[in-house]
């Protein structure tokens, strides 16, 4: 085929999309989720961190997956930590990807600012020594695939929280509708890769586990 046939025809069958998305307000979700552990567990909670996307940049390419670039940064101090309408919320979800065997337990009204407290504090993040979080793909390799709209990837990350930037990957899901790009992402880290130690309370007793579970999901569509 000629350069002008394929021209003629990329025009009059429209070619698809390539470049800058936007993440639409459609249920997008990026969050920690932290599971306790140890023999007074009972009496603790699991805790669901969300962060913010509205830094984030998208650039993809509907017939080259592979090169999508993705980063993403904002200080530590958006971090939003069991806030009620989350933990309702996103917890079926949670129990539908395996991440929890139960929703999120009840907490008291002034919980969540208490552990927030916490958090930001020089025990944990330190969000006056490190008050910045970045995240940046370096890679979406393609796995096993379906031949249809659906297609599952391994991503490969860096991951920058308390001064220290880590590799990891999860795995990830895209699919496409139209324009619209779904985006779902499931993997794990540990607080011990970034220099910080779980909160423990209770001479250990009642403690968060090292590992925590990052989820992703959001629906994306050109940034025309």
């Amino acid at each position: 085929m000629s350069t002008r046939i394929l021209a003629l025809c990329l025009g009059l069958c429209g070619a698809a999309y390539a470049g800058p998305y936007q993440i639409l307000d459609e249920d997008p979700l990026l969050a920690i989720v932290i599971h306790k552990e140890g023999i007074a567990a009972a009496k603790a909670h699991n805790h669901i961190i969300v962060a913010p996307y509205k830094s984030a940049t998208l650039d993809y390419t509907p017939d080259a997956p592979e090169k999508t670039q993705f980063s993403l940064a904002f200080p530590v101090s958006e971090l939003a930590p069991d806030a009620a309408q989350a933990r309702a919320k996103w917890s079926p979800v949670m129990i539908e990807k395996g991440v929890l065997e139960e929703p999120f337990e009840e907490m008291p009204a002034d919980a969540p600012d208490k552990i927030r407290k916490t958090m930001l504090g020089p025990e944990q993040l330190d969000a006056e020594k490190y008050p910045d979080i970045k995240v940046t793909l370096k890679s979406l390799e393609p796995k096993a695939q379906d031949g249809g709209e659906k297609k599952t990837y391994t991503a490969t990350f860096d991951f920058t929280l308390h001064g220290k930037t880590v590799e990891g990957t999860l795995d990830a899901t895209l699919t496409t509708e139209g324009e619209r790009l779904h985006v779902k992402a499931l993997g794990a880290g540990r607080f011990t890769q970034f220099g910080i130690k779980p909160f423990s309370a209770m001479a250990g007793t009642m403690r968060n586990k090292d590992e925590f579970t990052i989820v992703v999901q959001f629906t994306a569509a050109p940034a025309k």
